[in-house]
């Protein structure tokens, strides 16, 4: 009798049909936005790439590669006589990096210089995060677009932009890494639809 991964064949077919049908995801169908943690914050109504969650925002058109984290526990290694094992002590979230295309207005650098200049201020001290906090929902949508089939919102401050590498020799369009920070991971949720 023949077989396929240890199968017969008609299992191992049958199983294959099975995958096929659930379809898949493409990695190409995501959005990203960006909004104040705060509702009613005025002093990022001047940034073009932040804007309110139910507004529609360009971020996600800006937005050329942008991760999503999923999970991220911390362990400790726990020795008991002459036996180890492992026990999760803790939740930790990534930094998230995003690559923005520039626009002709230079919306994203202005958006970078103006959440800079909120966590600062000119005499060096800092300010709570009320003024800076971000509210960063990114997730991924099925192949119609119609809706978003699974997705992430972190509270978040905008942490570094990596700098601009201008190059004469290229006409590449420019793009900007902007990371961001998880401020407080119980802050997080997941979204659908």
């Amino acid at each position: 009798m023949r077989r396929i991964g240890g199968l017969p064949v008609d299992e191992a077919k049958k199983q294959y049909e099975e995958v096929h049908a659930a379809g898949y995801l493409r990695k190409s169908h995501y959005r990203v936005r960006l909004a104040p943690a705060v509702p009613g914050n005025d002093a990022m109504a001047g940034i073009p790439l932040v804007m309110d969650l139910s507004d529609h925002n360009p971020l996600w058109i800006r937005c050329v590669q942008a991760p999503l984290p999923i999970l991220n526990n911390e362990t400790e290694t726990v020795k008991v006589g002459n036996m180890t094992y492992n026990r999760i002590t803790g939740q930790a979230m990534e930094d998230m990096t995003f690559v923005l295309l520039e626009t002709q207005k230079a919306e994203v650098f202005r958006s970078l210089i103006g959440l800079a200049a909120l966590t600062h201020n000119g005499d060096g001290t800092s300010n709570p995060p009320a003024r800076y906090a971000l509210v960063l929902e990114t997730g991924m949508f099925n192949d119609d677009a119609a809706s978003l089939v699974m997705g992430k919102r972190f509270l978040v401050a905008c942490q570094r932009a990596e700098p601009i590498d201008f190059d004469s020799a290229t006409g590449d369009p420019l793009t900007i890494s902007a990371t961001f920070t998880p401020i407080d991971n119980y802050l997080t949720g997941q979204f659908t639809g």
